[in-house]
């Protein structure tokens, strides 16, 4: 049987990326369906919400993030958990990172953990030396990378955020296709694309092993035709919470959701309220 090394998602790693990504697209929304908000004055709140954020963003402050993430792994489930040596990650789970500002404007520590829907840890975050450690518990195995994020980065990507999105919606790519509700709060929801399906890589013969191009999440049994990105944002704080979401669909016209993150929390709090126990150690 072929082992996959790294099924799973090192999600610190996507966190040092992208935040201020992954929820910036929400602050471009154009073409609000309301009678009293024109697009220049959504894209003008849009835009003063998250400066609002990053001018919170001070030294002595900390960035706290909760994402809760679903990737599907459907029928092959019992065979990713068997082929996963290091890495595994659950069909659903939960990561939650604090990001303490330091002097400057520099990104001072990251830590946190990722967990699944019961509460059992599957990755530790810490801030050893210049570098981010994320450790996968059950492997024992660690992935290091430079500690090199400021808050100036942070509004750069943001920036790339809003100007992709504004495009997509200039240009008649994204459209608003509904409402919906995040944590008890009125979303408005924006379908960014929708393309023909790249026919997912199929199980070898004899279903013990998965072709070299297998990924998650997992779709070979769907017969998706279409796939469609989408991102869900709060209807009047235009930010956060957010919900970016890829769906697939069959050859009946039936969608099915194969991946989703939730932002549920993005909030600037004093240094003095994080939890002692994810504390960094010094």
């Amino acid at each position: 049987m072929r082992r996959l090394a790294k099924p799973g998602l090192i999600w610190a790693v996507v966190v040092l990326l992208l935040v201020g990504v992954v929820g910036a697209a929400a602050f471009a929304v154009r073409s609000w369906p309301t009678d009293t908000l024109d697009a220049a004055t959504v894209l003008a709140r849009s835009r003063d919400a998250e400066a609002k954020i990053l001018a919170e963003a001070t030294e002595g402050k900390a960035i706290h993030l909760v994402d809760t993430i679903y990737r599907r792994h459907g029928p092959a489930a019992a065979q990713i958990r068997a082929m996963s040596d290091e890495w595994y990650l659950p069909e659903s789970y939960e990561g939650e990172v604090w990001v303490q500002i330091g002097s400057g404007g520099k990104i001072s520590e990251v830590y946190g953990a990722v967990t699944d829907e019961e509460g059992t840890i599957y990755q530790q975050i810490r801030t050893v030396g210049d570098e981010v450690v994320t450790q996968d518990l059950a492997g024992g195995v660690e992935h290091r990378t430079p500690l090199d994020l400021s808050l100036e980065d942070i509004a750069r990507s943001v920036g790339m955020g809003v100007r992709r999105t504004e495009e997509q919606i200039d240009s008649g790519a994204a459209t608003i296709v509904g409402q919906g509700e995040i944590a008890g709060r009125e979303t408005v929801i924006l379908e960014m694309s929708r393309r023909p399906e790249v026919p997912a890589p199929q199980a070898e013969s004899g279903g013990q092993g998965f072709s070299i191009g297998y990924s998650i999440p997992y779709t070979a049994d769907l017969n998706a035709v279409e796939r469609v990105k989408r991102l869900e944002v709060d209807r009047e704080t235009f930010s956060y919470p957010s919900r970016w979401s890829v769906l697939v669909v069959d050859a009946a016209g039936r969608e099915h959701l194969v991946e989703e993150r939730t932002t549920v929390t993005f909030e600037i709090v004093d240094a003095g309220q994080l939890p002692g126990a994810l504390s960094p150690s010094r």
